[in-house]
């Protein structure tokens, strides 16, 4: 009998092992090399008077650190079909100096198999412009438009085509993804996400053209992608700010693409391309990987480090004998030799003159460090976090520093509501008093106590009140979207759901 269909080899177990292979650690990594050269290509042949900016989380992986400009968060499930949405979180305001500064910039996200772009590029991004344009323009008509247009410099072409955006409420989205269907429905809808926006107050026109320089210019979105037959250089334009959609993978139907790359001395290095492989990097990322730490940016370090331990100079892509396990032990060296010098920081961000301010935590913190980088003696501290902590407190302080082990996951988002009424009894809030909160990420736990501190003591102008506020989820999310405009500040939904049952039920 031959032994490859013998009773005893099941084909599906076959199928498992063959696609494991094809999505190991190396090909991942190999795969997001690769569209790391698409992006800079791209970037440096035709837009590169913008800036990089990194679509979290996935994009993080496409665009190192020292190379990007900032981030951004545009979920894809916000452009999904049938469930269209502009996120009342997720504003992405702090791009709009950056628009103004340089013209417009390059938003960088990837997908998975099968798809050109991710939603987020297709319609989340669009719709996002299409709101800010339509409150941006509110109350023009088409000649006021064509008038604006030309006196900036556009000629009658450049003005028409403005106003036949105007005229679809300023949407712009890529034929080759959304039917003409599809788009259209969404160009009901904007009216709708207007509306939204200004019944919760989040910006006005005033605000956003305070963010733009008071040089008021449409958002329009242009998409770029592996397999786009042609691409022309994008400049600073006099009548419309540019916001450059950058997809990174090519498009494959199949797990098992082999590229081979030919190496400076005629060899090959060959690998399984996986389009997208960045995405959900939880989820294929070894969880005792660098004591669970490994991530886009460290991963970049690591290409970037004088002496690269993982990469041929030849190929500019990693080993190809490298096995899974030997790529870990050379990655996790790396890490245990970068702990020993590395230095520690500490970034917080203050909420105006509330006294509250919260951060990210991402090492054991000593307390005199804090005091050295301008720590108020009096001010209360929590750390949320399973894995880091403060140390070396003086004894006199110890009631100072209030530790809670959460980890930074829907876990601990539902701790965080188990946790909170200790944690508000313990702070305390009084006037004049200085408030740090710290966790993992920096933009979700940590938020999530300080929403709760602005929502019982302060209006939305951060003026101190005598008595609490009438609790509302309207005044939790205007709340929130100031603290993103300080931050990225971007609680989980677990995390809004506990503060909102603390609040409800303490008023």
């Amino acid at each position: 009998m031959d032994p490859i269909f013998s009773s005893n080899n099941d084909i599906n177990e076959i199928s498992k092992s063959l696609k494991k292979s094809a999505l190991s650690l190396t090909n991942r990594l190999q795969s997001i090399i690769y569209d790391y050269h698409f992006v800079c290509k791209v970037h440096e042949n035709f837009l590169g008077k913008f800036p990089l900016v990194a679509n979290e989380r996935c994009g993080l992986w496409y665009v190192p650190k020292k190379h990007r400009q900032d981030t951004c968060y545009f979920k894809s499930t916000d452009g999904h079909t049938n469930v269209w949405s502009f996120s009342m979180r997720r504003l992405n305001l702090h791009l709009l100096p950056l628009i103004q500064q340089f013209g417009g910039l390059v938003l960088v996200d990837s997908t998975r198999r099968g798809k050109l772009m991710p939603d987020a590029l297709s319609k989340t991004i669009p719709i996002w412009c299409a709101v800010i344009n339509c409150i941006l323009y509110e109350a023009e008509t088409k000649e006021s438009v064509t008038e604006e247009v030309i006196r900036n410099g556009g000629s009658t072409e450049d003005a028409k085509l403005i106003v036949d955006l105007m005229a679809d409420n300023w949407l712009r989205t890529p034929g080759v993804m959304v039917s003409e269907n599809e788009h259209n429905t969404i160009v009901k809808l904007i009216p709708t996400f207007v509306q939204n926006v200004k019944a919760m107050g989040l910006f006005s026109q005033e605000s956003l053209l305070e963010s733009l320089g008071h040089q008021r210019k449409p958002l329009v979105p242009t998409w770029f992608y592996p397999s786009k037959k042609s691409m022309s250089s994008l400049q600073d334009s006099l009548f419309m700010y540019h916001i450059c959609c950058l997809s990174t993978s090519k498009k494959v139907e199949s797990s098992y693409e082999l590229i081979s790359i030919r190496t400076q001395d005629d060899s090959f290095v060959s690998w399984n391309y996986v389009q997208g492989s960045a995405d959900d990097h939880e989820l294929w990322v070894p969880s005792n990987l660098c004591n669970g730490n490994f991530g886009a940016d460290l991963f970049w370090e690591i290409v970037f480090a004088d002496g690269n331990p993982i990469l041929d100079s030849n190929t500019g892509f990693i080993y190809s004998w490298l096995s899974d396990g030997e790529l870990e032990l050379r990655i996790n060296a790396y890490f245990e030799q970068s702990l020993k010098a590395a230095t520690t920081t500490i970034e917080l961000h203050k909420v105006a003159n509330t006294g509250l301010s919260y951060g990210k935590i991402d090492s054991d913190i000593p307390y005199p460090l804090l005091l050295e980088q301008g720590l108020d003696p009096l001010s209360k501290i929590v750390v949320l976090s399973e894995s880091f902590s403060i140390n070396q407190i003086p004894e006199v302080k110890l009631q100072s520093v209030l530790k809670y082990p959460i980890s930074s996951s829907k876990k601990g988002s539902n701790m965080l509501r188990t946790l909170l009424p200790e944690i508000i009894e313990k702070l305390n809030f009084t006037d004049k008093q200085q408030i740090i909160v710290l966790c993992e990420s920096g933009r979700d736990l940590s938020v999530g106590v300080i929403l709760v501190l602005l929502c019982t003591h302060f209006n939305l102008n951060y003026d101190r009140l005598n008595q609490p506020p009438r609790i509302s989820k309207d005044l939790v999310k205007q709340h929130l979207s100031k603290l993103s405009q300080i931050s990225k500040a971007n609680p989980s939904r677990s995390t809004l759901q506990s503060v909102n049952t603390y609040l409800f039920s303490h008023q």
